[in-house]
């Protein structure tokens, strides 16, 4: 089975410990939300899984007993700086190989063509990326990093330029990848009603600590809600099962 091992990672930007002493484990086929107040060290906590800060501590994709190399990790930004003139088509494929060259085999297109119709990105193909709304180029990103079958999939707040319709299909999105390609999710979302709908499990950090790691139905829970985000909540739940969560406003602090 695939395994996603943090263990006593420590963060230390501008001598200030971000992260400090954090560990958990994660498993094949699941997506594990990480939520906590801005400031908390959700995107740093990330960021030093995909190798992309320095850290402390061990982190480690094992599977099946063996270590994999940490190349088999896709990041996605919350929001990204590339302004590219590539086609939507071009930019997916360049998840695929290092460089364009001039031929691609026909599976390789085939491929492409299929995401593209999967994430409803079809009408797009043509269009070059930098014409896009921020909510269209997060949607194509998104669509690079799968296209590479990473193991562990990290998503710095993948809904946060779309609108209702598209964070749904964004997250189906998510959770289908998980579990048909048995890789691992990690994503950073503050919509925790959400979070509750999609998580296998939720990691709460705060202050740079692990709080809490656990299954959504021991985490959406009004005291420690409050108690992690200092405002009055209520924990409601639907029809589908799911936890809805209001904030109401209230400082409890």
């Amino acid at each position: 089975m695939l395994e996603l091992r943090v263990k006593d990672v420590m963060v230390e930007l501008d001598k200030h410990i971000i992260i400090d002493s954090v560990s958990a484990r994660f498993t094949e086929g699941t997506v594990n939300s990480v939520i906590g107040v801005n400031g908390a060290g959700k995107t740093v906590f990330v960021k030093a899984i995909a190798n992309l800060l320095p850290h402390q501590g061990s982190i480690s994709i094992i599977d099946r007993g063996r270590e994999l190399d940490r190349k088999k990790i896709a990041y996605v930004p919350q929001m990204t700086a590339i302004n590219s003139e590539l086609t939507v088509f071009e930019m997916i494929l360049l998840g695929k190989v290092l460089h364009l060259t001039w031929r691609v085999e026909k599976e390789l297109l085939r491929e492409v063509e299929l995401l593209l119709n999967r994430m409803k990105l079809s009408q797009l193909s043509n269009k070059r990326f930098s014409t896009l709304s921020g909510g269209q180029k997060q949607m194509v990103i998104m669509a690079q990093s799968i296209i590479a079958k990473p193991k562990v999939l990290l998503l710095d707040e993948p809904t946060s330029a779309l609108d209702l319709k598209h964070q749904i299909e964004l997250l189906d999105m998510s959770k289908e990848y998980a579990e048909e390609n048995q890789a691992i999710c990690l994503v950073i979302m503050h919509d925790l009603s959400l979070v509750s709908r999609y998580s296998d499990t939720v990691v709460v950090l705060h202050k740079g600590t692990l709080f809490k790691h656990d299954l959504p139905k021991h985490v959406m829970e009004q005291n420690l809600l409050e108690q992690v985000y200092g405002v009055e909540v209520e924990v409601t739940e639907t029809k589908k099962g799911f936890k809805a969560i209001t904030p109401l406003n209230v400082s409890i602090r």
